[in-house]
């Protein structure tokens, strides 16, 4: 007769009790937006390539850069319009710092 009450408590005991759903909660990565440029990177490219010789016309644009080690920075490429069509890159820190310039191509051949 015990094992008939026990059996009817557990039962009592598992009706008062809410059910525990084993749903796996799924972690979401919070989304990383791209990092925008603290400066005005698209001035500072333009006035660093009339600095090194291009001249006329200039078409700037700047991209992001990452790098595995040291987090990311920013690249603007800098092209003559007109004259010798050159090309040139500035590279700047993530802080907006310029790091690096290099004039990319030297022109039209004749």
């Amino acid at each position: 007769m015990a094992k008939k009450r026990k059996k009817a408590d557990a039962k009592k005991e598992r009706a008062k009790a809410p059910e525990k759903l084993m749903i796996a909660r799924i972690e979401e990565k919070p989304v990383e937006t791209e990092p925008e440029p603290p400066i005005d990177l698209i001035a500072a490219g333009k006035k660093a390539g009339v600095e090194n010789g291009l001249k006329g016309d200039l078409n700037v644009s700047w991209s992001l850069v990452r790098y595995p080690a040291r987090g990311h920075g920013f690249a603007v490429t800098i092209q003559e319009m007109t004259g010798k069509q050159r090309s040139a890159t500035q590279r700047f820190d993530a802080n907006g710092r310029p790091t690096f310039y290099s004039l990319d191509s030297g022109g039209v051949p004749l």
